[in-house]
């Protein structure tokens, strides 16, 4: 099942929607998408920032995707990027290959993070051939309790007890 939250969502920090996941066989996560425009201002940063932190109130493990257009192709970029955001957040970047391909250039602008990038058991890029864009894709680990198989001795026991 699923959660709105919209109390996280502030669009004057940055444009998104919240949304909390919970099932009964794993905890609860958060998955947050965000637009970033292109000519977004250093203050974007900061609210990007603490729009995590509002996230983590709610929940420790994190998932935030979407349209960043922060080139992350651009070792500069990604090294600023990094340095002024990804650090203060504690977040894992997942993404390493162009999501929007032209004739001309191949950026990175479409970023998925992770709190807890060792619990995804599959992300990455599908190229998308109706648009010059990608789309970003990620799977979430689930926990199952295991189920141990009743064996012939715990089937005698039940029958003896029941008799």
């Amino acid at each position: 099942s699923y959660e709105k939250l919209s109390e996280i969502d502030d669009q004057s920090l940055c444009e998104s929607v919240t949304t909390k996941m919970k099932s009964e066989v794993s905890k609860p996560f958060l998955v947050s998408f965000i637009y970033r425009p292109p000519d977004s201002k250093i203050e974007w940063n900061e609210n990007f920032v603490r729009h995590v932190g509002r996230c983590y109130e709610f929940c420790e493990e994190v998932i935030i995707l979407g349209d960043f257009n922060v080139n992350l192709l651009d070792i500069s970029v990604k090294l600023r990027w990094t340095q002024t955001v990804l650090d203060a957040v504690n977040l894992t970047q997942l993404i390493s290959t162009a999501t929007r391909i032209s004739m001309t250039s191949a950026t990175l602008i479409d970023h998925v993070y992770s709190s807890h990038p060792t619990k995804l058991i599959q992300f990455g890029v599908i190229d998308s051939q109706f648009q010059r864009s990608s789309f970003n894709i990620c799977n979430k680990k689930s926990w199952h309790k295991k189920v141990r198989q009743a064996s012939q001795s715990d089937i005698l026991r039940l029958l003896k007890n029941d008799t």
